[in-house]
Order: C-alpha cells, then sequence, then structure tokens
C-alpha cells in the first residue's frame, strides 16, 4: 500500500511541473523589428564640413572675380514632425559656412587683365529643407536654403557688403556606425543684387559699381563626418 502511495505521489509532482513550464504563446504580431529602433536615423544632426569653392567671373560693366579657396562650415539639422518613413524624410537644417577669398576686377569697360583689389571673408548663414531617400545606411538628399550672406573686405577703406541669398544642393550620407557617419554634397550658393548701385563702399569709395541686378555664383564641394542623436 505505502509503495502505491509513493507512485501516485512521484507521478503527480511530475505532472504539475510539466504544467508549470509549459511555454507561453508569444503573440509576434505586436513586437517591433528588433533592429527597428537601432537603425532608424536620429531625430537631430551635427556635421562639419570642410572643402573647395570656387566662383566665375561676372560682368557688371566689369569683370568682377571672387577667388577660388578652402571653405569650411558645419550644420544642424533635425527631423520634422512625420519622422522617417519608408525610406524618406524631411528635415530641417541651419547651416554656417566660411571660405577666406579675395576680390579681383578689371578695370571699368576693359577687357584688361583682372587685378586683386583686397582679401575678402565670405560668410554664408542659411535656413534649409532637406528632403531624403534611402535605407538605414546610405541616403541621399536634395535641399533649398534661404538666408544671408557677409561679405568683409580685409581693408578698412571699405565696408561690409549685406547680401539676401539662395542655396540648392544634392549630395549623400553614408553611415558607418550606429549613430556615427559620412556626409558629402555640392552645393550652389546665390547671392542676389536686387538693384543697382555699389559695392564695397566706405572711406576709400566704392569697389565695384552695379547698373542693374544681377548675382554673384559660388559653388561649393564639401564633405566630412556627422553625429546623429535623439
Amino acid at each position: 500500500m505505502r509503495d502505491a502511495v509513493c507512485v501516485f505521489l512521484v507521478a503527480f509532482s511530475a505532472s504539475s511541473s510539466a504544467q508549470d513550464f509549459t511555454p507561453q504563446p508569444v503573440d509576434s504580431f505586436n513586437q517591433p523589428p528588433a533592429s527597428a529602433a537601432s537603425t532608424a536615423p536620429g531625430r537631430f544632426d551635427i556635421s562639419g564640413q570642410f572643402g573647395y569653392q570656387t566662383s566665375p567671373t561676372i560682368y557688371f560693366g566689369r569683370a568682377v572675380k571672387l577667388t577660388d579657396s578652402g571653405s569650411f562650415g558645419g550644420s544642424i539639422g533635425w527631423l520634422t514632425a512625420k519622422g522617417w518613413k519608408r525610406g524618406h524624410a524631411f528635415r530641417g537644417e541651419l547651416f554656417y559656412l566660411f571660405q577666406p577669398s579675395g576680390l579681383s576686377t578689371s578695370p571699368l569697360g576693359t577687357n584688361s587683365p583682372l587685378e586683386y583689389r583686397f582679401g575678402l571673408s565670405i560668410h554664408y548663414i542659411h535656413a534649409a529643407a532637406l528632403y531624403e531617400l534611402g535605407n538605414d545606411r546610405l541616403r541621399g538628399f536634395f535641399s533649398v536654403g534661404l538666408g544671408t550672406t557677409i561679405m568683409h573686405p580685409h581693408d578698412s577703406g571699405y565696408g561690409d557688403l549685406w547680401l539676401f541669398s539662395a542655396s540648392t544642393s544634392l549630395g549623400i550620407k553614408l553611415r558607418l556606425f550606429k549613430k556615427f557617419g559620412l556626409r558629402g554634397q555640392a552645393r550652389l550658393l546665390i547671392p542676389f543684387l536686387f538693384t543697382g548701385g555699389s559695392l564695397w563702399c566706405g572711406g576709400a569709395g566704392c569697389a565695384v559699381g552695379v547698373s542693374g541686378g544681377g548675382a554673384l555664383l559660388q559653388a561649393d564641394f564639401t564633405a566630412g563626418p556627422y553625429i546623429e542623436f535623439g
């Protein structure tokens, strides 16, 4: 009799243990993909940009040329409220670009060679809208921006020139690590002259006279690192 009771208790104990370890069904439909949160682009990013800036010769009654040289700057960007969805996103951005340049002109109404007048620091401060398209590793983007351009002569006889300007660019972003990557772009910069007048005026007179509206075109080719966060 005692042997029968022992066998019954052992069997009951094994049955209870098996019920305790019964695997529970997992609702995989409502679980987010394991990599979604870790690979989605960050809501904010900061970039450094280094490269080369060039300008064609412009004619305002005389030839005007801004010296080609290296340039550098940076940007702060943020995703819009819709965020990154189905491989594309809209992003706002503030960028600053600096070029140590110079001004060369030819005598009025002549085809004489350009003469270097003075050094010139050129500052671009723009707000831009970017459209990004791609995946979590490689994304292309297109942007348009508006802002101001400040051209500061390295000659106390001439004053600063402030111009309204626009920009547009094409570029790529390559993610190397979770929150770090490289960014490169080609950008067209367009400072506008809406009316005629004189440019870079001061105690030494005016460096350039303009008979009508126009634009001082520049292009920059830059690349550098970016960091995402948020």
